[in-house]
């Protein structure tokens, strides 16, 4: 005899719960394929990233413990400039960044000193102290709210368009040279864990905003392979018949410390030319950077995809291993996520310590680069197209 009333409704209830365990544990893309789930959790992970998002700007505002400590930075410059002359010696400029009540090394003092000192003269003068209070991560209001909302626009269009089954290693190239050009004047175009992971240890951003990025990169990773599923990307075949999961995975076979090899190299160079093209304030590169990222991830995604998938970014990695519960074993899991950090770190202490702490090229100096595009402004740009000018560089 059926079951009728409350019993059927609570035997009803049981089995939704236990299918709903099974397909978590398969991924989410067993109970929002095609159903109301997936708009749900696309919502829950937009409310995620809005109230990420609302907490550092929340925190930036109650931040006074910079060398500016909230003050007009005009009235600040005239308060340090005590003899009237316009510039600032470096005793000047020392004393101004230790007045700060967060510690700054000596070395990084005078490393910061020497970025900011455009051409090279010995001193700082006002415009050039804007620089400075860029390199010391001062944010204007808002600011970090424009450079997460960046970095959750621009990953979450990276992993949408990037885990298409038929994009190829092309079209990821393609896309991401884009997103870099759109978004690097506001947020640094990072769109990966390990390049903000560098970028911090480059001292070119403070421990919590870069935290913040990983955050928000992974929400909108999760947000991008929501999408995919929600619109059936995963059962579409590719031009071959076959279907494809846009899940990295190693070739058959593969051994996990060779997949481990592979990222660590692969990424090693990635980010050593994302910090010479995108953080290196005297390298010369320009606004050229992103086609060098781009050639760069074109090449290692041609030598290297058809044998460990190429991961190159941890959010890229877990977002549809999350969504699509297509984890691959543990240990090409730990490569795939370690590897890439790991070579991440070293590449920015080798690059750091050994070739961005350097005098700039006379042939660079004054030129505009990479790095001022993360705090670029209208202001800045005429700041250093007329030191170019004044210097008597070509254009």
């Amino acid at each position: 005899r059926s079951i009728t009333g409350p019993a059927a409704a609570a035997a009803k209830a049981l089995h939704g719960l236990a299918a709903g365990a099974g397909a978590l544990r398969g991924g989410w893309v067993g109970i929002s394929h095609g159903s109301a789930a997936c708009p749900l959790l696309l919502v829950a992970v937009g409310l995620a990233s809005a109230a990420v998002i609302a907490s550092a700007a929340l925190l930036q505002g109650a931040d006074t413990s910079g060398p500016l400590g909230g003050q007009d930075l005009s009235t600040v410059f005239a308060a340090i400039d005590t003899d009237g002359s316009g510039r600032l010696s470096v005793p000047e400029v020392k004393r101004f960044i230790k007045s700060g009540r967060r510690p700054i090394p000596e070395n990084q003092i005078e490393y910061i000193f020497r970025m900011a000192d455009i051409d090279n003269s010995g001193d700082i003068d006002r415009e050039e102290f804007i620089i400075l209070v860029q390199n010391l991560v001062e944010e204007a209001p808002g600011d970090r709210t424009r450079c997460l909302l960046a970095e959750l626009v621009g990953m979450f269009l990276f992993q949408f368009f990037g885990g298409m089954p038929d994009t190829g290693w092309l079209g990821n190239v393609m896309m991401d040279m884009a997103l870099v050009h759109l978004f690097a004047p506001i947020s640094g175009a990072h769109f990966n864990p390990a390049v903000s992971l560098a970028v911090w240890m480059s001292k070119q951003m403070p421990l919590m905003k870069a935290l913040y990025y990983v955050v928000v990169q992974m929400l909108a990773a999760i947000a991008g392979a929501l999408l995919q599923v929600w619109m059936g990307i995963d059962q579409i075949a590719s031009v071959t018949g076959v279907p494809v999961v846009p899940c990295v995975t190693p070739a058959q076979g593969m051994p996990a410390w060779q997949v481990m090899v592979f990222e660590v190299l692969s990424t090693f160079l990635f980010v050593m030319v994302f910090l010479a093209v995108a953080v290196d304030s005297k390298s010369g590169w320009g606004n050229v950077g992103p086609i060098a990222l781009g050639i760069t991830q074109s090449g290692m995604l041609v030598a290297c995809s058809g044998l460990t998938g190429m991961s190159l970014n941890p959010a890229r990695f877990l977002a549809p291993c999350i969504v699509y519960g297509c984890f691959p074993t543990f240990w090409n899991t730990v490569s795939f996520i370690v590897a890439t950090l790991l070579a991440a770190a070293a590449a920015a202490l080798l690059y750091v310590s050994v070739f961005m702490d350097r005098p700039a090229p006379e042939q660079f100096v004054g030129r505009s680069n990479f790095q001022f595009m993360l705090y670029d402004t209208s202001r800045l740009k005429r700041l250093l197209a007329r030191k170019r000018e004044e210097a008597g560089y070509p254009e």
